[in-house]
């Protein structure tokens, strides 16, 4: 399935938020997150405040780098295989940045799964459905593979809160790297799975069905 995130967010906005990644640790980083409308200028975010993410409206996938569309896995416990060569990983997901604002974050490439490879294990220490998190921003790390670096922010989740509309809360997030077969599943934290319906009481069984009567005598009809 793909999907052309466009305006429809699922947030009813098409303010965006990002993040704009440049040289190196040593560059005050907290002063390049932005949100922008579609064609219009970047403003800078104040962050130190912090973010309030909506992890309930989390989803992990691919971005295509030459259309930028989106192909978005069917849930954030199952990363999908790589539709093509110039295909990357990535993410979207609201937020709240200030002053009455909600954005959609949408990113993708190694700088922003590097982010969310830093958040996820926060994120499924989730105390309970429904809740989000208030992060604040650390600090810039770098990421390496070979001859390339990037940069990317780390997230520090401060504390959890009661998201109203919230939907089903998600499983862990898979970044994509399988686990040895051997492997069992860990154990769900709490809160980041739905209670287990209650039992239900055995329906009472048919009563025994009646011997069919004998086959009536010849030239006998029935009305």
């Amino acid at each position: 399935m793909i999907i052309d995130m466009g305006n429809n967010s699922g947030s009813g906005t098409d303010l965006y938020f990002g993040w704009a990644q440049k040289p190196g640790v040593n560059f005050n980083h907290s002063q390049v997150f932005y949100t922008n409308m579609s064609g219009q200028p970047k403003e800078v975010v104040d962050v130190s405040q912090g973010l309030v993410l909506d992890t309930t409206e989390l989803r992990t996938g691919w971005q295509d780098s030459d259309t930028n569309k989106w192909q978005f896995n069917a849930s954030v416990s199952q990363m999908a295989p790589k539709p093509g060569e110039n295909w990357k990983k990535g993410f979207a997901m609201p937020l709240a940045v200030g002053a009455g604002k909600v954005a959609m974050w949408m990113a993708s490439g190694a700088a922003a799964w590097d982010l969310l490879g830093y958040l996820g294990p926060q994120l499924s220490q989730c105390p309970e459905v429904g809740h989000v998190p208030l992060v604040m921003y650390e600090g810039p790390a770098e990421g390496r593979y070979e001859k390339f670096t990037w940069v990317y922010p780390k997230l520090k989740v401060q504390s959890w809160m009661p998201r109203p509309e919230s939907l089903s809360a998600r499983t862990a997030i898979d970044m994509g790297n399988p686990a040895p077969v051997s492997a069992m599943p860990a154990p769900p934290a709490p809160g980041m799975m739905p209670a287990a319906t209650p039992a239900q009481a055995l329906p009472s069984m048919p009563a025994p069905t009646p011997p069919a009567p004998a086959a009536p005598a010849s030239g006998t009809t029935y009305f």
